[in-house]
């Protein structure tokens, strides 16, 4: 395994305890994986229940791993129950180029700026009519 080889990854997971991130970490370091950065750990609501469970505690960790390794840490999460989802995810190359802040996918990031803003602005160009002046001018037209 050379650094040439490795690619840069996140690995998002859920689990059921505090010492989830650690639990990740090792397994991760086991697999011969670098560990970039780690996410703080939160505990978040399901949007639906997994198992009986309706909470967990979410993390995300950047590591550069040789891609072929990827299987094995799947494989070794899979037989651990205190890991309840796993998502790898091979990491933008922009982010490196920007120096832009790592932020897990599928998480706000509260820092943007205005211009980073992509909500559609909205326009009063047009004025609004009533149903009384549609009408006349739907007559108007038909006439």
């Amino acid at each position: 395994m050379t650094q040439d080889s490795k690619k840069k990854y996140e690995v998002s997971f859920l689990s059921n305890s505090e010492n989830g991130a650690a639990t990740m970490v090792n397994y991760l370091k086991t697999a011969g994986a670098e560990i970039i950065s780690e996410g703080e750990l939160k505990k978040i609501k399901l949007a639906y229940p997994v198992g009986k469970d309706e909470s967990a505690y979410f993390g995300c960790i950047v590591c550069s791993i040789n891609p072929e390794s990827v299987a094995k840490i799947h494989d070794a999460v899979r037989l651990d129950n205190n890991i309840k989802r796993l998502l790898v995810v091979s990491s933008l190359p922009s982010s490196e180029k920007t120096g832009a802040r790592i932020t897990p996918r599928g998480m706000r990031d509260t820092k943007r700026s205005s211009k980073d803003s992509s909500a559609p602005s909205k326009k009063s160009d047009k004025s609004v009519l009533s149903n009384e002046l549609l009408e006349e001018k739907l007559e108007e037209i038909l006439q």
